[in-house]
């Protein structure tokens, strides 16, 4: 067994009476390698994709058509400031969403970059940026970004090489 890079970490050692031995066996064996050898690379992809996912300042969330939480990453219980996020969930259950949010998550397409006020299940108001996007394969689903109104201001502030020199406590 090989990882992608060619290197041996492991074998199949398949030990018995010679007259026990079945001329199939070298090819089940060879497909079991290689059936070994493909989830070693998808595991080491998902890895990659964890790290990058979780790596950013976004918050993401995977939503099935009906709203339920596929996958999300670890920002987007800190942006939302909620505790206890799970899979699973629909989530409607840590945001309170309206009218607006529904036909924004309802669209036919992909959308980048909208403004809402959002509040999360504890009452807190949320001064939020959202973008989506759609995906079909596996199944249909939405890949919702989001991460707060400040930090997207700030970072506009950054490029255009804008600061505060006075703030209204000090005038």
């Amino acid at each position: 067994i090989h990882d992608p890079s060619g290197k041996q970490i492991g074998c199949l050692n398949i030990t018995g009476p010679i007259e026990d031995y079945n001329p199939l066996l070298m090819g089940l064996l060879s497909v079991a390698v290689n059936g070994i050898e493909k989830e070693y690379r998808l595991n080491q992809m998902n890895q990659v994709l964890n790290t990058i996912i979780n790596s950013g300042n976004r918050g993401m969330i995977l939503l099935s058509k009906s709203g339920q939480i596929l996958h999300f990453n670890s920002q987007s219980a800190s942006i939302l400031q909620v505790r206890n996020m799970e899979t699973g969930h629909f989530l409607s259950e840590y945001i309170r969403i309206n009218d607006l949010f529904n036909q924004f998550l309802d669209s036919d397409g992909p959308a980048e970059n909208h403004e809402f006020t959002i509040m999360n299940r504890n009452g807190v108001l949320l001064d939020l940026t959202f973008s989506l996007q759609f995906i079909t394969y596996p199944a249909e689903s939405v890949i919702l970004s989001f991460t707060t109104q400040e930090y997207i201001h700030s970072l506009a502030n950054q490029i255009a090489g804008f600061s505060a020199e006075y703030t209204f406590d000090s005038i």
